[in-house]
């Protein structure tokens, strides 16, 4: 691998979005929007190359890195795309000081037998990832992974924080593994939420066994069941709504504070929200789609008799509304 790499191009293969836009299939409209923003298609073509062979499985030599379809995918995009104007790079790259013994200390790391590999979601992202085993895990806004790409096949383990919903194939044990509680299971399909001191999870299909991180307190649920954890013990409750259903962009709630919902709107939008004092802990039984930041807002806020505007700051104030 050469070191003659210019900065623009490692920059771009050390971003994560980046990175992750390569992973799931390197859309037209984000090739559109590079363009626009002034990034050089050749540094686009050799950044692509280049995390291909960082992600690429240790197991397999250079030569059988196939990254054929991306690149001709991104040629075959130019002819529908207007001319792009040029404007500052820094708007979708993030510089790093980082030189190219960085980029190649990246490589050697993985490719080391228990390299591990990470994957992460930015806000107002998603991301659909197959693991090696077959499984396959979709991650919602601002989450965590991390798994070993080297011996995921005999010891399928998931590292998360934040929200996925994973479709494990049948084989041995799959355990995701979270800050507060971890997730055991043959061969099913669940959902698992680990943020702060929240840990949720739900059965679609199959069973799955729920423990804490000591192991002192587990269930087992079964298809259509759902756990929480509740004052350190692992909890049934009763199953109201798909949890899955945040893929499709529908989030329920069932009787939780709304500053709870208000910072998964945050996450789902990008945006910055704050609410005045006393009015985050009132109680909030609904949903919201993400069709539009408005749409979302109003549907949550209506029925509690709250409101709110943009601040000149670009943030977003939640009050409550005058009495008639």
């Amino acid at each position: 691998m050469s070191t003659q790499l210019h900065p623009r191009i490692e920059a771009l293969a050390q971003d994560q979005a980046f990175i992750n836009w390569v992973k799931s299939g390197a859309d037209h409209a984000q090739v559109n929007q590079f363009l626009k923003d002034g990034v050089d298609l050749n540094d686009i073509q050799e950044a692509v190359r280049l995390v291909e062979i960082l992600i690429e499985p240790v197991n397999k030599p250079s030569t059988q890195f196939d990254s054929a379809q991306l690149l001709g995918k991104i040629n075959n995009s130019i002819g529908k795309m207007d001319t792009p104007q040029k404007s500052n790079r820094t708007r979708i790259i993030r510089l790093t000081s980082i030189a190219v013994a960085a980029v190649l200390t990246v490589f050697v790391i993985m490719r080391l037998p228990d390299a591990n590999a990470s994957i992460n979601t930015q806000m107002a992202e998603q991301l659909n990832v197959d693991l090696p085993d077959g499984s396959n895990m979709i991650l919602n806004a601002v989450t965590e992974t991390e798994f070993s790409k080297k011996s995921f096949n005999k010891e399928r383990v998931v590292n998360l924080k934040g929200e996925a919903f994973f479709k494990v194939e049948k084989g041995s044990t799959f355990q995701v593994n979270t800050p507060l509680g971890s997730v055991e299971v043959l061969g099913t399909s669940f959902n698992v939420f680990a943020r702060d001191d929240k840990f949720e999870v739900s059965c679609a299909t199959g069973k799955v066994k729920v423990s804490t991180r000591d192991g002192s307190s587990f269930v087992v649920l079964e298809a259509g069941q759902e756990c929480v954890l509740e004052e350190g013990r692992i909890t049934r409750v009763n199953h109201l709504f798909e949890d899955q259903d945040w893929i499709d962009g529908v989030f329920h709630y069932k009787e939780v504070n709304v500053g709870y919902v208000v910072e998964e709107i945050e996450r789902q939008f990008d945006v910055d929200i704050e609410i005045s004092d006393g009015l985050d802990t009132i109680s909030y039984t609904g949903y919201f789609e993400k069709t539009s930041l408005d749409t979302a807002l109003e549907s949550v806020l209506w029925p509690l008799r709250l409101d709110y505007d943009l601040q000149t700051n670009g943030t977003y104030r939640i009050f409550g509304k005058q009495a008639n």
